[in-house]
């Protein structure tokens, strides 16, 4: 699919940029950067916020053409709760996994280390992962600061407060090749996928998701759906709305509840990623239930129970749950896997 650059498209993403630097200037937090380093100019990489304040903002020096050193510099602010970005060495494996490198293969050691702030010594740690990647942070007056870096090696680790924030806004962003141009075209589906591309589809789902989990243990080359993916959903689709006797809208809404429905198995259940025979029962079941074709499988208290719960969790509000609702949405997640709990110790037995 080639990327949208029609005015109106343009526009919007313009808008948007303005409305990020404009919030930057307006929260008055101490953004830091590089002191120096031998790096190129810096660039706004991202922003978060909270309750509509900025509490970080992300500036990423170098990284634009492969193998090129790269730094990026963090500052958060404790907006009433502390904004906590986690253990030091998590920072690390985030970049790693986005860069395809296994975790396991490089040796980890952590220390103290001081970082010069604004030219004076505040007390920080280090992570370093092999020889690459390192990662320090420190804090002070209520504004934290985390730097991790790749193939780059200062004497002395400096950060020094911008002054100039327009400057570091309005830096155009690099170029990156238009998306779509040079990547082939989705690819047509597999002629042993064709005769059943509802079931294949959510294996599909499932192996990706498996995979997911393996680079989030340990890195390496990011996973990547199937070319043939946006057919295979569409196949999925068509299928399930001519078993249902459905329009295609109402079957897309089906098939996503569906995907969401074992892709929540897997994640929450270990007799269903363990037990090969109860899952492939239990998505057998779940696609004629779904489908109207069989609406009286044995799991039908676990299908009805799910049903609910997503229904539930659509109405409620954007945002952190309330006690009550946070005690209804567990509830309601028991009940569903309680009953998947019951149908499998039963098949079991």
């Amino acid at each position: 699919m080639e990327q949208d650059t029609s005015p109106q498209v343009r526009e919007l993403a313009a808008e948007q940029a303005r409305a990020i630097r404009q919030a930057v200037l307006d929260s008055g937090i101490p953004v830091v950067g590089l002191a120096a380093g031998g790096l190129p100019a810096g660039r706004l990489a991202g922003v978060e916020r909270s309750d509509d304040q900025v509490t970080n903002v992300r500036i990423r020096y170098g990284g634009t053409r492969d193998g090129e050193p790269l730094a990026s510099v963090e500052t958060s602010r404790w907006a009433g709760t502390r904004v906590d970005a986690g253990p030091l060495r998590r920072m690390v494996e985030h970049h790693m996994r986005l860069h395809g490198e296994r975790l396991s293969a490089v040796e980890w050691t952590e220390a103290d280390a001081t970082i010069q702030v604004d030219g004076q010594p505040v007390p920080g740690r280090i992570v370093r992962a092999g020889g690459q990647w390192w990662a320090a942070r420190c804090a002070r007056d209520g504004i934290e600061i985390s730097i991790v870096a790749r193939d780059w090696h200062p004497d002395a680790i400096a950060v020094t407060t911008l002054d100039d924030l327009r400057a570091l806004l309005d830096a155009p962003r690099p170029e990156r090749p238009a998306a779509g141009r040079d990547r082939p075209g989705p690819e047509p589906l597999p002629e042993e996928l064709r005769r059943e591309p509802y079931r294949a589809l959510l294996d599909t789902v499932l192996a990706n998701r498996a995979r997911h989990q393996a680079w989030l243990a340990d890195g390496g080359p990011v996973p990547q759906l199937p070319r043939y993916w946006s057919t295979l959903w569409k196949a999925a689709v068509q299928r399930h709305a001519d078993l249902a006797d459905v329009p295609p809208e109402t079957a897309r809404e089906a098939v996503q509840e569906v995907v969401d429905h074992v892709s929540d198995l897997q994640q929450h259940a270990a007799w269903f990623r363990d037990d090969e025979r109860l899952r492939d029962r239990a998505i057998s079941e779940t696609l004629l239930f779904a489908t109207g074709l069989g609406r009286e499988v044995p799991s039908r208290a676990a299908q009805e129970a799910y049903t609910a719960d997503r229904r539930a969790r659509r109405g409620l509000a954007p945002g952190p749950l309330d006690h009550s609702e946070a005690e209804a949405r567990w509830g309601a997640t028991q009940d569903w896997l309680g009953a998947w709990a019951a149908w499998s110790a039963d098949r079991r037995g």
